[in-house]
C-alpha cells in the first residue's frame, strides 16, 4: 500500500500573468508547451494505469486547459486544503523544457522548493530516473534550488504546500535533447522516467518500463553511433572534415571495431592532406 494520497502532474506554461499565450520556450521547430503537455498527458496515463497508485487520486494541472501560473497554485492549494493533504499527503511534479542562447547546452535538471525539505531528494530522485529511461545526460549539477533560478523563484514550488519538484526535460535549443522529445515514441520516455521516479521515491520496485525498447537515436551521419555517444560529436566533426569517410549506402560507422595499420594510414593521410592541400 503506496503512503500517499494524490500525485499532481503539472504542464508547464499556458497563458502569461496577463492572459496572454504563453507557449515558453521555442525552438527546432516546436513549443515547450506542445512538448511538455504531450509528456504530462502521458505521465497521467501511466500512473492512473499503475496497479499500485489505484487508491491515488492523478491529478492534471494546466493539461488540458491553459491556466495562469498564479491559477495553477490556487488550484493545487485549494485541492489539497479541500482534502486535508499535508506535506507527506501529495506530490507535484512539474514539466518544462529549457532553452540556452548556446545550442550545445543540453542536459536534464530538477528545480525544488527554497525551503528545501523533502523537495530535494524527490527531485533527485525523478532526474535520476529520468535520465535512465531517456538515455539524455544530467547537467553539471542536476538538482538546483528555486532560489537560484534566474527568475528568482518558481511560484509553482515556493507557493505549493506539498513536495514537488520542477523537472527541466533537456534543452528545445539542442538539436538531440530536441530529436528525442520531438520523437512520437521516444518522448514517452519521459512519462515512463517520472513514474519509475515517483515509485523509487516510495520504496516501490522499478517495474519494467511501458514502452517497448527502442534502439538508441542515431547521430546525424552513422546509423551505429548513439546521438548521446561521448564520441558522437567528434566522429562527426572528423567525418565532416573529411578525416572519415561516409557511404551513404552504408552508413555504419562500426566504433568497436579495431583499426588496421592500412585504415591508420589513410585517416593520417587525409588529415594532413586537410592541412596541407599542396602535398
Amino acid at each position: 500500500m503506496v503512503r500517499i494520497r494524490g500525485i499532481f502532474i503539472d504542464a508547464g506554461h499556458g497563458l502569461g500573468p496577463t492572459g496572454a499565450m504563453d507557449n515558453g520556450a521555442i525552438g527546432r521547430g516546436t513549443t515547450e508547451r506542445q512538448e511538455v503537455t504531450e509528456m504530462a498527458r502521458e505521465t497521467v496515463a501511466l500512473l492512473r494505469a499503475d496497479p499500485d497508485f489505484a487508491v491515488v487520486e492523478i491529478i492534471p494541472i494546466g493539461v488540458d486547459t491553459r491556466l495562469r501560473l498564479i491559477d495553477k497554485i490556487v488550484q493545487v492549494n485549494a485541492i489539497c486544503a479541500a482534502r486535508g493533504w499535508m506535506e507527506g499527503d501529495a506530490f507535484l511534479v512539474s514539466i518544462h523544457i529549457n532553452a540556452a542562447s548556446d545550442a550545445a547546452a543540453r542536459g536534464l535538471e530538477a528545480w525544488h522548493a527554497t525551503r528545501g525539505g523533502a523537495g530535494i531528494n524527490f527531485s533527485r530522485v525523478l532526474i535520476d530516473a529520468v535520465a535512465q529511461s531517456t538515455g539524455l545526460p544530467l547537467r553539471t549539477r542536476p538538482v538546483r534550488v528555486s532560489s537560484e533560478n534566474r527568475h528568482g523563484r518558481l511560484g509553482i514550488l515556493d507557493d505549493t504546500k506539498i513536495t514537488a519538484s520542477l523537472l527541466e526535460m533537456g534543452f528545445i535549443t539542442n538539436e538531440f535533447d530536441a530529436r528525442t522529445f520531438k520523437d512520437m515514441q521516444l518522448d514517452d520516455r519521459f512519462a515512463e522516467g517520472i513514474r519509475r521516479g515517483i515509485r523509487v521515491y516510495l520504496g516501490l520496485p522499478a517495474s519494467p518500463a511501458s514502452v517497448p525498447t527502442v534502439t538508441p537515436l542515431p547521430s546525424a551521419l552513422f546509423l551505429d553511433v548513439p546521438a548521446n555517444a561521448w564520441y558522437a560529436k567528434d566522429v562527426e566533426f572528423c567525418t565532416e572534415e573529411g578525416i572519415f569517410e561516409r557511404r551513404p549506402e552504408h552508413p555504419s560507422f562500426h566504433p568497436e571495431r579495431p583499426v588496421t595499420r592500412a585504415e591508420l594510414a589513410a585517416v593520417i593521410a587525409r588529415h594532413l592532406h586537410k592541412r596541407h592541400p599542396s602535398l
